[in-house]
C-alpha cells in the first residue's frame, strides 16, 4: 500500500517534504526524486529505447527506476508513456513537487485529500484519516448512492477523502513555509473516439489485432512461475488462454481456471471451455459454482473492503484465486475489455434511425432476437438516444416527474428515502449522460462511456483487492493501450450486426480455438443471473433480521427500513434481477458501515 503525507513544516524544521509512514510498498531513492509505486509495467523494453531517444537511461530496469526515468525524460507527461497496471506517488525534493498518478484502467487505487497545509496520498482511503487534523466524517451523498446501487457515485465515503481517477495525473507543490501551495488533477489519457474506421479489411485487421494479442499477452506472463486464465465459453478469455499457450515458451505453464455450472444453468460453459482446453491438451481446475456463496459471512467482509462498494461476485472471484494460487499462479489472466472493446449493445440503431435507416432498423431488431422485447426495449435502443438533455427534461415532465431510464441509468429503489437535496442528487446522478465528440455515434459513445466511467475503475480496483487477497495479480491483455486504439479503428458492423458480434476477435483467435468456440452463436452463454437469484434468495432471509432491524443508514437518513423488508420479501417470492441487484447494494452499503461502528 502506499501511504505519503506531503507538506506541513517548514524548511526551518528541517523536515519539509514528504514522510512514507504507513507505506508498505518498497521506496526507489534516485537523487531528488522518491517514488512509491504499486505498479506493474509491461513494454519495458520498449520504454527503455523511448528514453534513450530522449537521452536518459534508468539506473535499472526496476519500476521505481523506470519512472524516474520518464519523469526525467517527459516531466508531467510521464504516466502518458506508461503502459500497465500501476498507482504511484514521487516526490520531486528540487522542485518542491509531488506528481501522482494512475493508469487508464484504475485496477490500482489512489486517493488524496487536503487536510490544512497537508496533502494525504493513498492506496486506501482509511490510511488518510491518520493525517494529523484529517476528519472522519462520512460523505452521505456517497453512501446513498452506493445503497442505491448507481453506477456513478460521489468521490469516496468520507467526505474529506477523494479518489484521484483512472488515467489522472495530480501534481502539487509544496511553498517554503512546508504548506501545500496548490494542487491540480489532469488527464494524462484520454479514450479514443471510436468507429474511426481505417478502411482496412477485416482479414488484415484480424492479423494485426492476433499480433497485438500475442504481445499484451506474452508481456503479461509470469516468467518465473505458472500463470492461469479464467476461462470461460464465450470469446473473451478463451481468445486470451489460446494467446497464452501460443505465446508461453513452456505451454504447461499456462493453466486453465474455470467456473463449473450445473446442467441447465444459462451460466453453464463446462462444455466449451472443455473444448477450448482440449485444443492444447491442458487439463481444466474446476470450482463448482454452488459452492460458493454470493453473501457468506457477508459482515466479516465487509469488515475487509475499503470502501463501501462490493464486487456482486466477490466470492465467485475469490475462489477462482484460490484455485489459480493452488495451481501454483502468482498471475491470472482474464476477458476483461472484451464487451467493451469488441461488441456494443443495441443502442446502434439509434444510428441507424438517425440516418433514415428504418428497414435495417427493423432487421437488426430481429437479427438480436429482440422481436419479442416490447416497443419499450426498442424505444430505449433506437429512440431515446436521440433526445437532446432538454428532451428527456420534457418527457419527464409529460410522464408526471418521472425521469426517463436510459440504456445505462440507475433506477433508485423505494426504500431510498424521496425526499429533500438528496434524493435530488441521487435523482440527477442516476442517468449518466456522456456529452457526445462531435460526429461521433451513439455506438461509439457506449463504446468510450466504458472508459469513462468511474464504474469501472471501482469494479477492477476491487477485483484487484479480491486477487490480491488469495496471492494472485490480475491482468487484462485485452485492455493493453494497444489493442484499445486498435479497436477503435473498426467499425460498427464488426462489432454487432446481422445478429453476431465481435467478430475482429473471433476471427483474431481462429486456429487457437476449435471452430465451435468462433462460430456465431444463436443465444447468449455464461449468463451468470441464475446463480446469483438462487444463492440471494437462499443466503438473504437468513441474513438481513440480522442487521436491518436499526440500520446505519436509516440513522443517516438514506434508508426506510420498512420498504426494504418489503423488497426482500418480495424478491424471495418472485426473483427479478433488477431488484437483486439493488437488494444486494443497500445491504453491502449498510455491512460496511456496521462492520466500522462495530
Amino acid at each position: 500500500m502506499i501511504r505519503a503525507v506531503v507538506g506541513g513544516a517548514s524548511d526551518a524544521d528541517g523536515r519539509a517534504g514528504v514522510a512514507w509512514a504507513g507505506s508498505s510498498v518498497p521506496l526507489h531513492v534516485e537523487a531528488e526524486l522518491t517514488i512509491a509505486a504499486d505498479a506493474t509495467l509491461h513494454y519495458v523494453d520498449d520504454l527503455v529505447r523511448r528514453l534513450a531517444a530522449r537521452g536518459e537511461r534508468p539506473t535499472s530496469r526496476q519500476t521505481g527506476a523506470l519512472i524516474a526515468a520518464a519523469y526525467r525524460a517527459w516531466g508531467l507527461d510521464a504516466a502518458a508513456q506508461l503502459e500497465g497496471d500501476f498507482a504511484f506517488v514521487l516526490w520531486d525534493a528540487g522542485r518542491r513537487r509531488v506528481v501522482a498518478a494512475r493508469d487508464f484502467m484504475g485496477r490500482r487505487p489512489l486517493h488524496h485529500a487536503l487536510v490544512g497545509p497537508r496533502l494525504g496520498l493513498a492506496s486506501e482511503p482509511a490510511a488518510l484519516l491518520t493525517v494529523p487534523g484529517a476528519s472522519t466524517a462520512l460523505h452521505i451523498e456517497h453512501l446513498a448512492g452506493r445503497a442505491a446501487g448507481l453506477l456513478e457515485a460521489w468521490e469516496s465515503a468520507y467526505a474529506g477523502i477523494r479518489v484521484l481517477a483512472a488515467g489522472r495525473t495530480l501534481t502539487a507543490e509544496v511553498g517554503r513555509d512546508g504548506a501545500v501551495a496548490s494542487v491540480a488533477v489532469t488527464r494524462h489519457w484520454e479514450p479514443p473516439t471510436f468507429e474511426q474506421d481505417d478502411g482496412r479489411s477485416l482479414d488484415d485487421a484480424a492479423e494485426e489485432l492476433r499480433a497485438c494479442l500475442l504481445d499484451a499477452v506474452r508481456e503479461r506472463l509470469d516468467p518465473d512461475a505458472p500463470t492461469a486464465v479464467w476461462l470461460s465459453g464465450g470469446y473473451d478469455s478463451p481468445a486470451v488462454f489460446g494467446a497464452a499457450r501460443a505465446a508461453a515458451t513452456y505451454r504447461d505453464a499456462v493453466r486453465a481456471v474455470s467456473m463449473s455450472y450445473p446442467p441447465g444453468d444459462p451460466g453453464r460453459e463446462d462444455e466449451l471451455i472443455t473444448a477450448a482446453a482440449a485444443r492444447w491438451n491442458a487439463p481444466v481446475t474446476w470450482r463448482d459454482v454452488d459452492d460458493v456463496p454470493v453473501l457468506g459471512d457477508a459482515l466479516a467482509w465487509a469488515g475487509r473492503r475499503p470502501q463501501p462498494f462490493a464486487h456482486a461476485f466477490e466470492h465467485w472471484l475469490r475462489t477462482l484465486a484460490d484455485a489459480a494460487h493452488g495451481e501454483g499462479a502468482r498471475v491470472v489472466l482474464d476477458g476483461s475489455g472484451g464487451d467493451q472493446l469488441f461488441q456494443v449493445s443495441p443502442v446502434y440503431l439509434a444510428d441507424l434511425v438517425r440516418r433514415g435507416r428504418w428497414l435495417a432498423a427493423r432487421r437488426e431488431w430481429h437479427a438480436q432476437g429482440l422481436a419479442g422485447a416490447g416497443w419499450r426495449r426498442l424505444a430505449r435502443a433506437a429512440v431515446l438516444p436521440q433526445l437532446p438533455p432538454w428532451g428527456w427534461t420534457l418527457a419527464g415532465r409529460l410522464r408526471g416527474g418521472r425521469a426517463l431510464r436510459g440504456l445505462r441509468a440507475g433506477v433508485i429503489p423505494p426504500w431510498i428515502r424521496r425526499h429533500g437535496a438528496l434524493w435530488d442528487a441521487l435523482a440527477a446522478r442516476a442517468e449518466l449522460r456522456l456529452r457526445p465528440r462531435p460526429g461521433e455515434s451513439a455506438a461509439a459513445l457506449e463504446s468510450r462511456w466504458y472508459l469513462e466511467t468511474s464504474y469501472s475503475a471501482a469494479v477492477f480496483a476491487e477485483q484487484s483487492r479480491i486477487a490480491r487477497e488469495a496471492g494472485v495479480e490480475v491482468r487484462s491483455p485485452l485492455y493493453d493501450g494497444r489493442l484499445v486504439r486498435l479497436a477503435a479503428t473498426r467499425p460498427r458492423w464488426e462489432r454487432a450486426g446481422g445478429g453476431e458480434s465481435k467478430r475482429l476477435l473471433r476471427q483474431a483467435a481462429a486456429g487457437w480455438l476449435p471452430a465451435e468456440l468462433v462460430a456465431k452463436r444463436l443465444s447468449r452463454t455464461g449468463v451468470t443471473s441464475a446463480y446469483f437469484t438462487r444463492l440471494m434468495v437462499r443466503e438473504l432471509p437468513g441474513l438481513v433480521p440480522r442487521v436491518i432491524n436499526t440500520p446505519v443508514l436509516a440513522e443517516l437518513g438514506v434508508l426506510e427500513p420498512g420498504s426494504f423488508r418489503q423488497g426482500v420479501e418480495r424478491y424471495c417470492r418472485a426473483p427479478d434481477a433488477e431488484l437483486g441487484a439493488a437488494l444486494f447494494a443497500t445491504l453491502q452499503t449498510e455491512l460496511w458501515l456496521r462492520a466500522r461502528a462495530s
